[in-house]
């Protein structure tokens, strides 16, 4: 589950346009539902209950009353803007 949330979460530091934000949230119940057939269970339940929670409480409108996680929270003095290819910058 980690992996999923992991990748998750930095595509929500990355930020984008709000079909960006949909796709990633896509993302994230397709990995949690692949991470159950893996593993032999149904975890289709929970992948629904947590892209709920993440359309709900992950737009831009929680990123005003403080919320650290929500959508672009990434702060732009650390984001990079350098492509990353072959373990080095360029």
């Amino acid at each position: 589950m980690y992996k999923a949330c992991f990748f998750h979460d930095l595509r929500y530091w990355l930020g984008g346009t709000n079909d960006e934000r949909l796709i990633a949230d896509a993302k994230l119940i397709i990995d949690v539902v692949k991470l159950g057939i893996i593993k032999d269970r149904d975890l289709t339940e929970t992948a629904q209950l947590m892209f709920a929670g993440v359309r709900v409480g992950g737009g831009r409108a929680w990123r005003k009353l403080r919320s650290t996680y929500s959508w672009g929270f990434g702060d732009e003095k650390t984001k990079t803007k350098t492509k990353i290819k072959g373990g080095s910058k360029k």
